[in-house]
């Protein structure tokens, strides 16, 4: 299924914000890496959605209200019983709209990413190390969609944070040309796809070969 067809699929009358796995729908039409997720709506079906996506996994509320527009919940530690996903899932569903089952991966150099909208500048595309250097330091770099490559080298090195792309203690350095790929394809989508208000990818975790989204949420405008 194309981009817009999921965005009319998932458009609704009024604004619409995605949950986790809606969201990565629409990544991995992108071509962007995440994390698996699969959707539990009972206990038992968290055990089997941990089966399918690989033990040990996190598990994360599908509702509720975000931290500044960030990631929702997490369970915590990694879990690997079915008696610790089990209760795991029970804390955290208690509304009664499920869960996201999320395979448990190494940690990696963190990014946060959004698209925002500027009421003098439209499309904005920010950039931080992480959601400490993010939402306490506000260390974060911005440009104007749409980037061009030149912006996006430039991004990547401008917070403070940029010192990670060295490496620091056990994470190895980080792949920048895959870092700039992911700014340019989200620059795009913004650019090409008026419906999305907002975006936020938080975490990202960054590896020697690579990244892979952990946690995404898009809102779209209403019809």
């Amino acid at each position: 299924m194309s981009v817009s067809d999921l965005i009319r699929q998932f458009s609704r009358a009024g604004e619409t914000t995605l949950n986790d796995i809606e969201s990565k729908q629409l990544l991995k039409e992108l071509g962007i890496p995440f994390v698996e997720s699969a959707l539990a709506d009972s206990a038992d079906a968290a055990v089997t959605a941990s089966d399918s996506v690989g033990t040990p996994v996190h598990l994360k509320s599908l509702s509720g209200s975000l931290n500044n527009g960030w990631s929702p919940a997490l369970s915590g530690p990694a879990l690997t019983s079915q008696e610790d996903i089990k209760s795991a899932y029970q804390a955290l569903s208690r509304n009664g709209d499920g869960v996201a089952v999320q395979k448990a991966v190494r940690p990696g150099v963190e990014l946060s990413i959004a698209i925002q909208q500027d009421i003098l500048f439209g499309r904005v595309l920010a950039m931080g190390y992480g959601k400490l250097a993010v939402e306490v330091w506000e260390d974060i770099a911005y440009r104007i969609v749409p980037l061009t490559e030149k912006d996006a080298r430039l991004m990547v090195r401008e917070p403070k944070g940029s010192r990670l792309l060295d490496g620091f203690g056990p994470l190895e350095p980080p792949d920048v040309v895959a870092i700039q790929g992911l700014l340019m394809k989200l620059s795009r989508f913004a650019e090409e796809t008026p419906q999305v208000l907002t975006l936020a990818l938080d975490p990202i975790y960054v590896y020697e070969d690579g990244l892979a989204v952990l946690d995404a949420r898009i809102t779209l405008r209403g019809d």
